[in-house]
């Protein structure tokens, strides 16, 4: 209980990291009207479905799996954490920025 009741800095400073990496994402991307976001949610989707094969050949791991069933498309989407670095940031969006249709 000790550790909840004085977290809150913690957390404030994690949910703060995680916002500037979504403004970070969203200003560095050269194609935005490729994913669907909302305002302040890490999760970007997309209908670029061959994106998660060339990140995984980039040994870059995003969502994407066929739902509700087998039989619909996938669901392609890149989920942003307060972990990943601005490092990390830039990578995924040279990645992204290099296979996006032109």
């Amino acid at each position: 209980m000790y550790a909840f009741l004085h977290s809150q800095a913690i957390y404030e400073e994690a949910r703060q990291r995680l916002f500037r990496s979504i403004a970070c994402f969203k200003q560095g991307l050269v194609r935005p009207e490729l994913f669907r976001s909302c305002w302040h949610f890490p999760v970007f989707s997309t209908s670029q479905h061959a994106l998660c094969a060339y990140l995984q050949e980039q040994r870059v791991l995003i969502s994407s799996f066929r739902y509700p069933t087998p039989a619909n498309e996938p669901v392609t989407r890149i989920v942003l954490i307060s972990l990943h670095s601005p490092e990390d940031l830039h990578r995924l969006l040279d990645l992204v920025n290099s296979c996006a249709p032109v």
